[in-house]
């Protein structure tokens, strides 16, 4: 049975906000310039936090407003997020983070990706601030 759009909202908020939260405090270690093996770890807590939204989010029958917008999340956001995140885990340094950040082509593709902002949209929840 599909879930209803307020029943859709409550469970998108439950299963993404811990993956949202982890994205704050990695940004966060940048911001604050944290010990590069802080930010590294954290880093590698949010690629799982990922990792638990999309088996979280294939599980659910989505309102049929929503579900081409989550099967997308999961077929390019999701794997782009992870493949970023890596890659910016994988280098030596916040310089190589912002590099990494602003060359490849993972890090472009969620920044200008849209499905996360529509899906929040469709279901009523506020935009992430």
């Amino acid at each position: 049975m599909r879930l209803t759009i307020s029943q859709g909202a409550v469970a998108y908020a439950r299963i993404v906000d811990p993956a949202n939260r982890a994205s704050s405090v990695v940004n966060q270690d940048y911001t604050d310039q944290v010990a590069f093996t802080r930010f590294r770890a954290d880093a590698r807590a949010e690629i799982s936090d990922w990792r638990t939204v999309a088996r979280r989010l294939r599980t659910i029958r989505w309102p049929v407003s929503v579900q081409a917008y989550i099967t997308a999340m999961l077929f390019t956001y999701v794997p782009a997020v992870v493949r970023c995140l890596r890659a910016e885990a994988a280098t030596s340094s916040y310089q190589g983070v912002i590099m990494t950040f602003n060359t490849s082509q993972d890090c472009l593709a969620i920044q200008s990706n849209p499905d996360a902002a529509q899906i929040r949209s469709r279901l009523g929840l506020p935009p992430l601030g």
